[in-house]
């Protein structure tokens, strides 16, 4: 094989090729910098009524006002915890918005997340994290009031049917579920606990 050299004429257009190329990547970075700077001022006019701030402790503050707002009956506790690896934000509240209705608020305060792929945590800055604080794990403890539990397994045990003897508030405090039989085969604990997850109570 002959060794080939590039002439002048197709070294120059290499060398715009590679130019256009860096001009267009630097281009993009400008502008999604650009873009992220109108979405910082946009969250700051939309949620006036935090405070701005960073890390964790700021955004538990924050977390707090916007609970109160959402569901001003329920009371939530929202703790910091810091470690040599990082931090996290705990929030508990009895009965109340489930999970799911929580996270829609506190997830906003993300830090980014685990990647188990990697084994390492990869960590994301949003325009709101930016502005109102940020925490590297956001955990969510509900616990269940009794009137609450009384209510869903109640209602789960009815719709299920085949159950001899309904299980007790006790039963289910205790972890003794497992001793509660169903003819139809079914999970009744499992049952209880996704109806629970999904159950509003105020």
């Amino acid at each position: 094989l002959s060794n080939q050299f590039a002439d002048a004429d197709k070294l120059a257009v290499l060398r715009a090729g590679c130019a256009a190329k860096k001009a267009s990547a630097q281009a993009a970075k400008t502008s999604a910098a650009e873009q992220f700077k109108i979405d910082v001022e946009q969250v700051k006019k939309t949620y006036s009524y935090l405070t701005q701030g960073g890390g964790p402790v700021n955004a538990a503050k924050n977390m707090r006002t916007e609970l109160k707002r959402a569901y001003p009956s329920v009371k939530f506790g929202v703790r910091t915890s810091k470690y040599s690896m990082g931090n996290s934000v705990t929030v508990d509240w009895t009965a109340g918005p489930n999970s799911e209705q929580v996270e829609k608020i506190t997830g906003k305060y993300s830090g980014g997340h685990f990647n188990g792929m990697t084994d390492s945590y990869d960590h994301r800055t949003s325009p709101f994290t930016e502005v109102f604080g940020d925490a590297k794990y956001i955990h969510d403890n509900r616990r269940y009031s009794d009137k609450m539990l009384a209510s869903v397994m109640g209602r789960v045990c009815r719709q299920l049917g085949g159950i001899d003897t309904p299980p007790t508030l006790e039963d289910y405090r205790q972890g003794r579920m497992w001793n509660i039989k169903q003819s139809g085969g079914c999970d009744v604990n499992r049952e209880i606990n996704i109806a629970l997850s999904k159950h509003t109570y105020c």
